[in-house]
């Protein structure tokens, strides 16, 4: 749900001969210029799993770091444009399997024993004064399994609403995704919609908002 016509939130969806990856992105800023940002970013992905054919979501996330910093750098000036992303890979062989990597965004599991969170490492996809690498975890998804895989850029949890006027927050948002998780796919995203909307009220909507579910299992 874009804030805008056009909006720097942006889901990445590629496969390989061996994976399937999934990427839930949020660019620096809205409408156009947002836009601009999340092509650049767009971009970067195609050439780091396409042409490269780099495997790891965490050599994958530094790759894309390095392409986008290049490409938005001006006359040496230091742009901090870029984004923020959760990376997820799963094995075409055993879809139970996958391998996640994050800049500044969780990946959550949500299964009949509640909701597991998986960290992503606190740093975006853009300049900073001293880059990390990035962390990657290996899910083995099969003892959790029937389960959603959720990822979201922060637009949702940051909305205004509900009767005072606050944040969703995290908290609400889980709340909601606990509630529905075991529901059709189609069925959720109508559902999820139409809790933002009535959460939202007449509040102008603040940011680009982004949710991507995939079933396993």
């Amino acid at each position: 749900m874009p804030r805008d016509i056009v909006a720097g939130d942006f889901y990445w969806l590629e496969e390989t001969e061996r994976y399937i990856f999934l990427g839930v992105a949020d660019a620096t800023g809205h409408g156009v210029p947002g836009a601009f940002v999340s092509i650049v970013c767009a971009n970067a992905l195609y050439k780091a799993v396409l042409e490269e054919g780099l495997e790891s979501p965490a050599e994958i996330l530094w790759r894309v770091r390095e392409v986008v910093v290049s490409q938005l750098t001006q006359a040496g000036e230091k742009v901090k444009d870029g984004m923020d992303i959760a990376l997820i890979r799963f094995a075409k062989a055993d879809r139970s399997r996958a391998v996640f990597a994050g800049a500044n965004r969780p990946l959550w599991i949500v299964n009949a024993e509640g909701l597991l969170e998986v960290a992503g490492t606190r740093q975006p996809i853009g300049y900073v004064e001293e880059p990390k690498p990035f962390e990657e975890v290996e899910l083995m998804l099969g003892s959790r399994v029937p389960a959603m895989v959720y990822a979201f850029t922060d637009g949702i949890v940051d909305q205004m609403g509900g009767p005072k006027g606050r944040k969703l927050l995290p908290k609400g948002l889980r709340e909601w995704l606990l509630s529905l998780w075991n529901q059709p796919v189609a069925e959720q995203a109508e559902r999820l919609t139409a809790l933002f909307e009535t959460w939202r009220g007449e509040r102008h909507q603040i940011d680009d908002v982004t949710v991507v579910g995939v079933r396993v299992g």
